[in-house]
């Protein structure tokens, strides 16, 4: 890893494309860590309230009921710091994995999915050859849904990146994603242009029992040359990807069965009024 990486330069872009970070190790909220273990696991630890650091946010972790091992966000931060782009295996627990995947195919069933749009908010266009999924908006519901403890796991998230980003990102968006047979989606970026409160995307890949001859994959171009394939990801179950918004074109690649993920971005700017 390079020093240079981990300087605190209030999220800077640096020469090669990583995020400037402050270094990730054990001892962020180092308060009677000894007595609670806290440098091997974080979330569901009476005394991280305590914390100074994290303040009134931690609450929010204790109550995802989620347990994440310190190693493997290592890894995740690391990755994104260098290169722009992480993935990870088994970030997330299996059964909220099983969940996500029921409600997404429940809301599917009860029609409450529509067809997806691009462009910018003010001028969303509808273009089955550009963009060919249908989506649903993750909503909190009761506590022990597989939304809610997903969209507690990803404010959890959002205040780590936060932490060792200084990106300034305030709050979240995420929905299922639903590619039929043959459908895909066209290079693009995450980030749209005159709008850069798109920070950080996230997919999670939810479709059980995907083979590498079912295609599907997300191509990943390079930063420094759009036309170049850089990474292609196989949308494995459970299988978790991170990426800077406005760094990285991508693209979805046609399906040869049904494929199901949650998306969204983690955004820099107010989020919408309640109604």
């Amino acid at each position: 890893m390079k020093e240079s990486v981990w300087k605190k330069t209030q999220g800077a872009l640096l020469p090669w494309g990583g995020l400037a970070a402050k270094k990730y190790a054990p001892g962020h909220c180092t308060r009677n860590a000894q007595a609670h273990k806290i440098t091997a696991r974080f979330f569901l630890v009476p005394m991280a309230r305590h914390c100074k650091p994290f303040g009134k946010s931690m609450h929010t972790i204790i109550r995802t009921r989620i347990v994440i091992v310190e190693r493997e966000f290592h890894a995740l931060f690391g990755q994104l710091a260098e290169q722009g782009f992480s993935m990870q295996d088994g970030l997330l627990p299996q059964d909220l994995i099983d969940g996500l995947y029921e409600e997404g195919r429940q809301g599917w069933s009860s029609g409450a999915f529509r067809a997806a749009r691009v462009g910018p908010t003010q001028q969303p266009l509808h273009s089955p050859a550009i963009r060919g999924d249908t989506i649903r908006w993750l909503e909190p519901g009761p506590e022990n849904s597989a939304q809610s403890r997903f969209l507690g796991w990803a404010e959890a998230l959002r205040h780590q990146l936060n932490s060792h980003f200084y990106l300034g990102l305030k709050h979240s968006e995420f929905h299922f994603a639903h590619y039929d047979i043959g459908r895909g989606y066209a290079r693009h970026l995450d980030q749209h242009r005159g709008q850069p409160h798109r920070r950080i995307s996230l997919i999670l890949y939810l479709t059980p029992d995907w083979q590498a001859d079912d295609g599907g994959e997300l191509c990943v171009y390079a930063a420094n040359d759009p036309a170049r394939e850089w990474q292609r990801v196989q949308p494995t179950q459970g299988r978790l990807v991170v990426f800077r918004s406005e760094l990285l074109p991508h693209e979805v690649l046609p399906a040869r069965k049904p494929r199901w993920s949650v998306a969204g971005w983690f955004r820099s700017d107010e989020p919408p009024p309640q109604p």
